[in-house]
């Protein structure tokens, strides 16, 4: 059946309204996000964080090391006869999964100049490789420093079969079965919370990271190669999608003077600003201003109504209401940070930023993780990975992979002082790691466990944190604290 055409006037109206009308009713964007580019800066502040002052503990340790890190592993002699590890990975590129022959390869290898060694990727692939023992003919660190290649070829390393079919970024979920793939949404999520905590309102992305390295890639390579390194088939997706609107010095092209790019490249770091004093929490005004609003108050009174509740889907909606809650507590801190004041200190110095309880953390306690103690140190140090720092930053990282949680024994709060156990007398399991057979002690049941059972022993009980001396009477307590406020 034939109708009759759409009167122009019609057409003319509809394109009115969706163009000017429409954006404004379902809260659309009328333009695409400007594109941010992450620069080595970015990268470095991020790997600070993670490795010399973050407060966040992983599900699993491991994880810590992943996130930093079809593979063929070499070794061969560089240019200045030295040996060297290299690995080729092959990546699966949009539109690709059908067509392996045409994925992009890149090589990792361990370079001529020294960089800060968590700088060096290829550190973190041969933690993870020497962690899962994957090599065939080769089990310790030692065997793998001692191999001299032939002059002029690449010596491939064999895989030890059992290891083939395995994924190499395991899902770190203790939900996630044994040998689960980690997937890209989690890494992002994770990689999110370690921008936040780096000092960036805005986080940068996978995205952005790549955006800046085919710009660098292009200035340096053909058209062809920068196409192939990207697995880009189309030569006007780079143009159009990744170059920066600022690519060219006209003021220095206009009068004649030598053609500046730091200039260029500071503004594109300002694609993602940092504030390194970012807040981390609420503060305690805008923290009792947030509780009570309504929204707020409604979602406290409907997890009173639900506690105690025995019916099927309680525990189901309560946990729906806590996701509520923390999602809006994280907007409120989100819209925060973005109107947080960032003056630069005096003289243009960076000052270390220690508001908030955060920043503090990992200072007071990484005396309780000798592995990352060390790290905090030698992974910041510019050196080759086969220096003396960089292979005990190497056994240190293949340890920290291995560990079942980053806090293993917290002095005072020792499993045994536990008192709830099985039929069996055996220590209550609390929080086991993705694929683990070990348990993990959960440091807060373990705390108000013993001290119920010191307070219904002495009438009181404190651990002191600092000292990790527990103090059973409350006179003593109060001289105990004094005294280290004196000191």
């Amino acid at each position: 059946m034939e109708h009759e055409p759409i009167s122009p006037k019609l057409i003319s109206q509809v394109r009115l309204f969706i163009d000017e009308k429409l954006p404004e009713i379902i809260k659309m964007r009328i333009s695409k996000r400007p594109r941010r580019y992450a620069t080595k800066n970015h990268f470095l502040h991020l790997g600070m964080q993670m490795w010399s002052n973050d407060w966040y503990l992983y599900e699993s340790p491991k994880t810590r090391v992943s996130d930093w890190a079809d593979i063929t592993f070499g070794v061969f002699r560089n240019e200045h006869g030295n040996v060297e590890f290299a690995v080729k990975v092959m990546r699966d590129a949009k539109g690709m999964t059908q067509t392996p022959d045409k994925r992009p390869e890149h090589s990792v290898y361990e370079g001529l100049v020294p960089l800060p060694l968590f700088c060096q990727p290829i550190l973190f692939i041969l933690v993870i490789l020497v962690a899962k023992r994957a090599f065939r003919d080769y089990e310790t660190i030692e065997e793998l420093l001692d191999l001299i290649p032939p002059d002029g070829e690449m010596y491939p390393l064999q895989w030890r079969e059992s290891v083939v079919d395995m994924p190499f970024f395991e899902s770190i979920s203790a939900k996630a079965p044994s040998g689960k793939i980690e997937n890209a949404s989690a890494f992002s999520k994770r990689f999110q919370g370690l921008g936040f905590r780096s000092g960036y309102p805005r986080p940068p992305t996978v995205h952005d990271f790549r955006a800046i390295g085919l710009y660098l890639v292009d200035k340096l390579y053909s058209a062809a190669g920068r196409m192939k390194y990207a697995g880009q088939k189309d030569s006007t997706t780079f143009i159009n999608h990744y170059m920066p609107n600022i690519t060219a010095d006209g003021q220095g092209s206009y009068f004649g003077t030598e053609a500046r790019s730091l200039v260029i490249d500071l503004f594109m770091s300002l694609t993602l600003p940092r504030n390194p004093k970012l807040a981390q929490s609420l503060p305690a005004e805008k923290r009792h201003e947030f509780e009570n609003t309504q929204e707020y108050i409604d979602l406290e009174e409907q997890i009173t109504t639900l506690s105690g509740k025995k019916y099927v889907d309680s525990a189901k909606l309560r946990k729906g209401l806590y996701d509520q809650r923390r999602k809006l507590s994280d907007k409120e801190l989100r819209k925060g940070q973005k109107l947080q004041p960032n003056k630069l200190a005096p003289g243009g110095v960076e000052i270390a930023a220690l508001e908030g309880h955060h920043r503090t953390i990992f200072g007071r306690t990484r005396f309780l993780m000798p592995e990352r103690d060390r790290l905090a140190s030698s992974l910041l140090e510019v050196t080759p990975l086969r220096s003396p720092v960089g292979l005990a930053a190497l056994r240190d990282l293949v340890a920290l992979y291995l560990k079942e949680t980053e806090i293993e024994v917290r002095p005072s709060l020792e499993p045994e002082k536990c008192s709830c156990s099985t039929i069996a007398g055996e220590q209550k399991p609390t929080r086991p790691g993705p694929g683990s057979t070990k348990t993990a002690c959960s440091w807060k049941h373990i705390y108000d466990c013993y001290k119920t059972d010191r307070i219904a022993e002495h009438g009181f009980a404190e651990l002191c944190f600092h000292c990790h001396n527990w103090i059973f009477d409350e006179l003593e307590w109060e001289h105990h604290c004094q005294a280290h406020l004196d000191s």
